[in-house]
């Protein structure tokens, strides 16, 4: 992500990780990271400075109980007006299983329903939920693809509705959600 953020002229950027291994790997590349042991501590030593904070593929590694105040702490570092973006595996997914379990430091999984309910606790009110879509080539075989995954969607939907069971809007395997701290007037 710091790689990215460099390339599109972003020179105020930093990392944080808890794993040595990974910061002297982002430091190799001459990019800003900070090994830290408690992200929440080091969250809270930080009070309305960031524009923007990611969290891609980390949600999920945090203990259930620990998730709402992880996430208040987030909400303080951020300024007003600032932006946090967040990855998850999609357990609204068919074969979610696949991703939640997948990885054992898995600790819990959202769907756009429980992840919106910890944000909201948290602090944040205005949420936008977004699929991952992996395609992006314009090649037959990826045409044919998207168009068979539409099909498949359909019977899922179509399932779950015969079964009156829970019909999320996103069946990707991942999705995100763009999550904005308000100004305060």
């Amino acid at each position: 992500m710091l790689t990215c953020f460099k390339m599109w002229g972003y020179d105020n950027c930093i990392g944080i990780d808890i794993s040595k291994s990974c910061v002297d790997f982002v430091k190799s590349l001459g990019l800003n990271c900070e090994l830290v042991e408690d992200t929440q501590e080091w969250l809270r030593k930080h009070p309305n400075t960031f524009d923007l904070i990611t969290l891609l593929d980390v949600l999920e590694h945090i203990p259930r109980e620990n998730v709402i105040s992880f996430l208040k702490d987030i909400y303080n570092a951020l300024k007003p007006g600032g932006i946090l973006i967040i990855q998850v595996p999609n357990l609204g997914a068919p074969d979610s299983n696949l991703h939640m379990y997948n990885d054992i430091t898995h600790y819990v999984g959202y769907t756009e329903h429980s992840l919106q309910q910890v944000l909201i606790t948290a602090g944040f009110k205005k949420i936008h939920f977004q699929p991952f879509e992996e395609i992006v080539d314009k090649n037959l075989k990826a045409v044919l693809h998207k168009f068979i995954r539409y099909i498949y969607w359909k019977m899922v939907r179509f399932v779950r509705k015969v079964n009156c069971n829970l019909n999320p809007s996103i069946l990707t395997p991942v999705f995100s959600a763009i999550v904005y701290k308000e100004i305060e007037e």
